[in-house]
C-alpha cells in the first residue's frame, strides 16, 4: 500500500502545521484558512482582493472583467462609478467598449486609458484605428498590446496630418485604409 498511515480526520488547530497533515486534507485545510484570512479582511469569501460581485444578479466577477459575464452590467456601473476619464482613474467609456467587444484584460484596459490620457487631441482617430486593426487581427489582445507599444514609442498614427500625406492621397487616389498603412509605414522611417 502507497499509504502505511490512516488519515487523521480530526480537526486541526490554527496551530498545527499543514506538513504534519495528510495530502488530502492539506488542500482543504489551507483553502479554509484562505476564507477566514479573506473573511477577516472584510472580502466575500471565495473572491480574491479585487474582485467585485454583481449587484444586479449576483455573479461573483474577476477583477479582470470589466464587465458582469452573467448580465452584462458594467464594473464602473456597479461601483457606481459610471462616468469620464478623471485623475482618479476611471475607466473612459469609449475604452470600456472598445475592450468589452474584443474581451481584454483589465490591466490593458487600465493601461490604454493611461495612455489615451495624454492624447486628447486625436482621441476619436486613435480609437477607430484600434478598433480597425483590432478587428481584422487573429488576437485582438495581442493586437492591442502591439498597438499601445507603439503609442509609447511614438510610433501610432491614427491620422497623418501632414499636407505632403494628403497629396499623396489625392495624387494616388488612396483610400483611407491604404493611407492609414502608408502613413504606419512611413513613421517607422
Amino acid at each position: 500500500p502507497r499509504h502505511s498511515q490512516a488519515p487523521k480526520f480530526c480537526s486541526t488547530s490554527p496551530d498545527e502545521k499543514i506538513d504534519d497533515v495528510p495530502n488530502a486534507r492539506a488542500g482543504t485545510l489551507r483553502r479554509q484558512r484562505k476564507d477566514s484570512r479573506a473573511e477577516a479582511s472584510g472580502l466575500i469569501p471565495g473572491l480574491k482582493k479585487g474582485d467585485w460581485k454583481c449587484p444586479s444578479c449576483g455573479q461573483n466577477c474577476f477583477a479582470c472583467k470589466i464587465a458582469c459575464p452573467r448580465c452584462g452590467l458594467s464594473k464602473r456601473v456597479a461601483a457606481g462609478k459610471e462616468g469620464v476619464v478623471d485623475d482618479a482613474g476611471e475607466i473612459d467609456p469609449d475604452i470600456h467598449d472598445l475592450c468589452s467587444q474584443f474581451d481584454i484584460e483589465f490591466r490593458h484596459v487600465e493601461k490604454l486609458n493611461d495612455l489615451m490620457k495624454d492624447r486628447q487631441d486625436t482621441r476619436e482617430e486613435d480609437l477607430q484605428k484600434l478598433w480597425a486593426c483590432m478587428n481584422e487581427a487573429a488576437s485582438p489582445a495581442g493586437m492591442l498590446v502591439s498597438k499601445m507599444k507603439d503609442i509609447e514609442n511614438g510610433t501610432f498614427v491614427a491620422v497623418n496630418r501632414d499636407p505632403r500625406m494628403h497629396d499623396l492621397k489625392e495624387t494616388f487616389g488612396l483610400d483611407q485604409e491604404a493611407a492609414s498603412k502608408l502613413s504606419d509605414v512611413l513613421v517607422l522611417r
